[in-house]
């Protein structure tokens, strides 16, 4: 197993959370966790909510480590991580009238974002 650090990438660290070293998923939470939830209160509206929903973000990130595919790119897939924990609360609580409010911008707010993750990357 690779040595890791804060200096590593996010793909060198989230293969090693993939291969069972769960401590290191505290460096991808200190590194990205502020981004995923602005990222999720431009979509809910809900400071509180966001909150909750980056939570599970993170520990779907460890529970599904396994379906992360080594020499990906991170960032697409978390973020597709957290448009799914999104998705399902929403699904989950389909009787609100806010609902419909947030799906339509959720679809503008990941284009956006999509394009960001991605001019991050570049840079």
């Amino acid at each position: 197993m690779a040595k890791i650090s804060a200096l590593s990438t996010d793909e060198q660290i989230m293969e090693a959370v993939k291969n069972g070293d769960l401590q290191q998923a505290s460096i991808l939470f200190d590194r990205h966790h502020k981004r995923i939830y602005n990222f999720l209160a431009r979509m809910a509206l809900d400071r509180a909510l966001a909150e909750d929903l980056t939570q599970n973000v993170f520990l779907r990130l460890i529970r599904y480590r396994t379906s992360y595919r080594n020499g990906n790119r991170f960032l697409p897939w978390i973020y597709q991580m957290a448009r799914n924990v999104f998705a399902d609360h929403y699904q989950t609580h389909k009787n609100r009238k806010a609902d419909f409010v947030a799906v339509e911008r959720m679809s503008d707010t990941v284009m956006d974002h999509n394009d960001s993750a991605e001019q991050e990357e570049r840079e």
